[in-house]
C-alpha cells in the first residue's frame, strides 16, 4: 500500500497536520455553537452542521491517508465513510439502514486495527505479542485479558437495560449484533500495543461506545428525554479522533523509517 516514493515532504506534513486542526475546529465551533444555540431556544436546524461535521471528519481522515497511503489509513477512511451515510440514513429517519452502516464501520475499524504493527520504541511487555507473531501481532494479550472481561460486562448490563425497549422484529437481530460487533471494536483498541497508537483509538472507540449510548436510551429506553447535547459531541470527537489516528500512525511509520 506504502511506497518510497509518496513519501511526504515536512512542508507537506506541516500543512496537512495544520489543515486537518482548522477543519476540525471549525467543525468543533458549528456543532457545538448550533448546540448551543438549541438549548438557548434559538429555533436552528442541526442538518447543515451536522452535515459538515461528518464531512469534516472523512476529509480529515481521507487527507492523512492520501499523504501517506496505508492499510490502516484505508480501512479507517472506509469506516468514516459508512459513519457519513449513517448519519445521513438516522437523519432522515431511516434507522435500520444507518444502524448497519455504523455497524460494518466498526467491522472496518477492527480490520484497520489488525494492521497496525508495534513500534520499535514500544518494547515487548511479558504478555505481549510482538509484532511478527501472527494475526494478532498488533495486540497484547495482556491488555486483552483486562479489556475483554471488562466490556462484555458492561454491554451485557446495557443489553438486560436496552432490549426489553426493542419492540420491531428486525431491530430485535440488528441491535445485539450491533452491540456484539462495537463491544468488540472497544475491547481490540484497548488491546493495541502501540502505545501512541492505542492512547488515540482506544479514546474515539470509548467515546463512539458512549455516544452510542444515548442513542440507544433515546430509542428503546427514553428517560433523559434529549440525548442530543451529549449523543453528538461525544460521536463527532470520536470520529475526529478516529481521523486523527491516521495521521499519527504516519507519524510512527515516518519515525521507523529514519
Amino acid at each position: 500500500m506504502s511506497s518510497p516514493f509518496l513519501r511526504p515532504t515536512l512542508a507537506e506534513r506541516l500543512s496537512t497536520v495544520i489543515l486537518g486542526a482548522l477543519l476540525t475546529l471549525a467543525a468543533a465551533g458549528c456543532i457545538g455553537g448550533a448546540l448551543l444555540a438549541r438549548s438557548l431556544g434559538v429555533s436552528v436546524s442541526l442538518l447543515p452542521f451536522l452535515g459538515y461535521g461528518s464531512f469534516g471528519f472523512l476529509l480529515v481522515g481521507t487527507m492523512f491517508w492520501m499523504t501517506r497511503p496505508s492499510w490502516y489509513g484505508m480501512f479507517i477512511t472506509i469506516g468514516l465513510v459508512l459513519c457519513l451515510i449513517g448519519d445521513a440514513s438516522l437523519y432522515y429517519k431511516s434507522f435500520l439502514i444507518g444502524s448497519s452502516s455504523f455497524l460494518v464501520a466498526h467491522i472496518a475499524f477492527i480490520m484497520a486495527f489488525f494492521t497496525l504493527r508495534a513500534s520499535r520504541r514500544d518494547p515487548a511487555g511479558e504478555y505481549a505479542c510482538g509484532a511478527r507473531h501472527g494475526f494478532f501481532g498488533a495486540f497484547s494479550w495482556g491488555r486483552l485479558s483486562v479489556s475483554i472481561p471488562v466490556m462484555v460486562l458492561i454491554s451485557a448490563g446495557l443489553a438486560f437495560w436496552i432490549l426489553p425497549g426493542v419492540e420491531n422484529v428486525a431491530e430485535l437481530v440488528l441491535v445485539p449484533a450491533y452491540m456484539v460487533v462495537i463491544t468488540t471494536m472497544v475491547i481490540f483498541s484497548g488491546g493495541i500495543r502501540d502505545t501512541r497508537m492505542r492512547a488515540i483509538v482506544f479514546l474515539a472507540a470509548i467515546l463512539f461506545y458512549i455516544s452510542d449510548i444515548f442513542v440507544a436510551e433515546w430509542r428503546y429506553v427514553n428517560i433523559i428525554g434529549d440525548t442530543s447535547y451529549y449523543c453528538y459531541p461525544l460521536y463527532y470527537a470520536g470520529c475526529f479522533l478516529f481521523a486523527w489516528s491516521v495521521g499519527v500512525k504516519n507519524l510512527s511509520r515516518a519515525e521507523r523509517a529514519e
